[in-house]
């Protein structure tokens, strides 16, 4: 006698990409940000469990992900529609602190690289047409809240972090950034959490 045994599948929010216990939505409503976000996310990022372009996606108005296939060292032309007056968020030696510039001088748009700090590195490296662009940097007070994920200095941020940093500068009077705060601080205590039961539970197993 055969018993087939079937794992009924867990509840699931298609909005926020989340298991319904796990759902990041009552805290995204649209941000209505004048400054545009333009991610260029690596293609190992698209679909990453705790990636935070989602929470973007979610959470602001006016954003725009590009994910990028990138093959070889890139190209000089640029794949994606870059608005005029958009600046790239990337801490390099020669970006200019956000935090320090006149309102004339402040980007129109915002150019974010979303993926691990190397695959940023190598993307801005082999892109001309990326690491053409004007370049700008945070100098964050504190660390990133990121705490499953290592970042290699101080001044890098997750993508999340970095943008709702980046805003506030650009755009001062601009509402509604706690709340992205929030769901990014949510969503990492509940992996966390997560985590702490299936150890516990692979503990009490064996």
């Amino acid at each position: 006698m055969t018993l087939s045994l079937q794992t009924e599948a867990r509840p699931h929010c298609y909005r926020c990409d989340k298991p319904q216990s796990m759902c990041l939505c009552s805290y995204l409503k649209p941000i209505l940000n004048a400054v545009g976000v333009y991610i260029l996310q690596h293609r190992r990022e698209h679909r990453h469990a705790l990636g935070t372009a989602r929470l973007l996606r979610l959470g602001l108005a006016s954003v725009h992900v590009h994910v990028l296939d990138l093959q070889g060292n890139g190209g000089e032309s640029s794949p994606v529609a870059l608005p005029e007056g958009a600046g790239l968020l990337y801490p390099s030696a020669d970006a200019r602190d956000l935090a320090t510039l006149e309102e004339e001088e402040r980007p129109a748009h915002l150019v974010v690289i979303d993926g691990t700090w190397a695959h940023a590195n190598r993307i801005f490296r082999d892109n001309p047409w990326i690491s053409g662009l004007p370049r700008y940097r945070l100098s964050p007070r504190k660390g990133s809240r990121y705490r499953i994920r290592t970042e290699p200095r101080r001044e890098c941020l997750s993508t999340v972090e970095s943008v709702v940093a980046a805003l506030r500068c650009l755009q001062p009077d601009l509402e509604g950034t706690e709340m992205l705060d929030a769901a990014f601080d949510h969503m990492i205590d509940a992996q966390i959490a997560a985590s702490a039961r299936e150890s516990a539970y692979f503990r009490k197993k064996r």
